[in-house]
């Protein structure tokens, strides 16, 4: 007994030791182990794909022809059944034509043309190459002939990747999303489209967006802009696009959601000299904005609570003519300090002076911080109510993060703080600081 246990042991040690020599973890997954009874599974993974890649587009072995305007690509029935449900009815299914057929003709548009051999070498190989300008032709095959996992990777790479696109693409991604209802993709573009509609307001494409995205855009407390009534000039040429129908419908839509409270008394003036003022039709809808602008420019200052002003119509977005100052960013110093005298807006309303005076700190240390102190100019009866807000921004100034810190209530002794980790310190290159005055 004693033998046949050392034989054992032995066998198994040489077995252990043949498997560590000759056997990678990868291509063998033991079973059990049992005296001489050794069971193991066998897998050679990489050469079958290898093998199965090769088939793709392999004349001889092909049982269908895909033929999609002026190309043709030679493809396995059983293969691109497995992978996508609606060629599994059209190749497979006997109320389908195409199913007794040996050439199948596809209809594509020229976007989807370019990128359908890619599309079909998926089926085979499980991997796709793509970047910004093949995603949206990519994604709408995916979607078309339901290839739930090639949509799911698209969806994957869209969501991680949109943040740094430039707006013009956004849009692209967005539209597509939209149309799609893939929520996460059309979150991530709208995002980044709102962080940089100051670009967008420049841009050709501003003139082509359709009336839901301008509205969704405008309905925004997050919109980076210039100044409201930059905003304000941009829906007016919109509104004057060649070709623009309903005019009227869109001015009722649209002239509502700018934010007249936010505009300077000279801009004002500027409104009512325009000539949309002097059209009979939309002058009340203009005067109506314009009184409620006056009044808040009146009573904002006025401490009761009979009069509030907490409709959005009243707050600010970010205004980059409000920028305190920018910070540029070392990222190779462990800690850094950049303290600052700036100024901001005494009161909530947009003034042509800015006199209300603050420290601006920042640290960085394990996370970056911002401090904000008050000194006794932007103090409104001994207080004032703020919140900081922090753009980060790449070496050619395309906004990739927006950071808002809480509202605050600063007094002489309490300052606001706002803590916060950078996305991607690699294409962040400075960060520029906004102030927004609130009304109590």
């Amino acid at each position: 007994m004693n033998l046949s246990k050392s034989s054992n042991e032995e066998g198994e040690r040489s077995i252990e030791s043949s498997r560590s020599r000759s056997v990678t973890p990868d291509t063998v997954i033991i079973k059990t182990i049992t005296g001489d009874n050794l069971e193991v599974t066998l897998q050679d993974e990489e050469n079958f794909i290898t093998s199965l890649k090769k088939s793709f587009n392999e004349r001889h072995s092909s049982d269908v022809k895909i033929k999609v305007c002026t190309k043709t690509f030679y493809a396995h029935k059983f293969i691109l059944a497995k992978v996508s449900p609606v060629f599994n009815i059209m190749l497979c299914s006997k109320n389908w034509q195409e199913s007794l057929q040996e050439e199948v003709t596809l209809i594509e548009t020229e976007e989807c043309l370019e990128h359908f051999e890619t599309f079909l070498q998926f089926f085979y190989s499980a991997k796709i190459n793509i970047c910004v300008k093949s995603a949206i032709p990519i994604l709408s095959l995916a979607e078309k002939y339901d290839v739930g996992s090639l949509k799911s990777l698209c969806t994957q790479y869209m969501v991680k990747h949109s943040r740094y696109l430039l707006v013009e693409s956004a849009i692209k991604w967005y539209n597509l999303a939209h149309f799609l209802n893939i929520k996460e993709i059309t979150m991530e573009c709208f995002a980044n489209i709102t962080r940089n509609t100051h670009k967008l307001l420049m841009s050709s494409e501003w003139l082509q967006l359709d009336l839901g995205l301008i509205t969704s855009l405008l309905k925004s407390g997050d919109l980076v802009i210039e100044s409201e009534y930059s905003l304000f000039q941009a829906i007016l040429n919109w509104l004057h696009t060649e070709g623009r129908k309903d005019l009227y419908f869109h001015i009722e839509e649209l002239l509502p959601l700018i934010r007249f409270s936010q505009l300077q008394k000279n801009e004002l003036l500027l409104v009512e000299e325009n000539s949309l003022y002097q059209d009979e039709k939309v002058k009340p809808l203009l005067d109506k904005q314009i009184q409620k602008a006056y009044r808040f420019r009146t009573l904002c200052s006025v401490p009761t609570e009979r009069v509030l002003f907490t409709d959005e119509f009243y707050l600010p977005r970010i205004y980059l003519n409000n920028i305190l100052g920018t910070i540029t960013m070392c990222l190779d110093v462990s800690r850094q300090v950049v303290p600052d005298i700036v100024r901001t807006y005494v009161t909530p309303v947009p003034t042509d002076t800015l006199d209300a005076e603050w420290k601006l700190a920042c640290y960085n240390s394990d996370t970056w911080c911002i401090s904000l102190t008050p000194y006794q100019s932007a103090l409104r009866q001994g207080e004032t109510k703020v919140q900081a807000v922090v753009l980060i921004r790449t070496q050619e100034n395309h906004i990739i993060q927006v950071e808002s810190s809480d509202v605050t209530i600063c007094t002489k002794r309490d300052n606001l703080v706002m803590r916060f980790e950078i996305s991607n310190l690699e294409l962040s290159r400075n960060m520029a600081v906004i102030a927004k005055t609130l009304p109590k």
